[in-house]
């Protein structure tokens, strides 16, 4: 598999991707459909923090998807993290996609950052969370 998704709570999953995957592969079909999956079966706006320094969606189709899934009556937020610059660009793209005015929202350098980001959005929704047992997991 290209990524793993873990619910940390009932708000808020954690995406990791282990490795960016070839165009066409089948785990980006099967990544759209696991997030539309979890926001048909949620009862509230979730949210979700992406970890993109080993990996990232590449294919513009797939990007455009994602965007349009991020207009879900439950898709609460999104954010990421990685200090790759092509990975910046790549989240640029899904940003306009998705319709954010504020691009530079979605992708951030550090964890400590989208961490941030995502309680500016909804404070509270990080607290509990073991941030370096989360950090240091390479898969689970």
């Amino acid at each position: 598999m290209d990524y793993e998704i873990l619910k940390l709570s009932d708000e808020l999953y954690f995406i990791r991707w282990l490795h960016s995957p070839e165009e066409g592969a089948p785990s980006e079909r099967h990544f759209i459909e696991d997030l539309k999956t979890r926001l048909d079966e949620a009862d509230k706006p979730i949210y979700f923090i992406s970890d993109l320094r080993l990996g990232r969606i590449n294919n513009i189709k797939v990007l455009r998807e994602l965007g349009k899934l991020s207009q879900h009556k439950h898709w609460g937020g999104s954010t990421a993290f990685s200090s790759d610059p092509l990975t910046s660009v790549v989240v640029g793209v899904f940003s306009r996609f998705a319709g954010n005015e504020h691009p530079e929202d979605e992708i951030w350098k550090i964890p400590e950052e989208a961490i941030a980001y995502l309680e500016s959005l909804k404070p509270g929704i990080t607290t509990g969370i073991d941030w370096q047992t989360v950090l240091q997991n390479e898969s689970s």
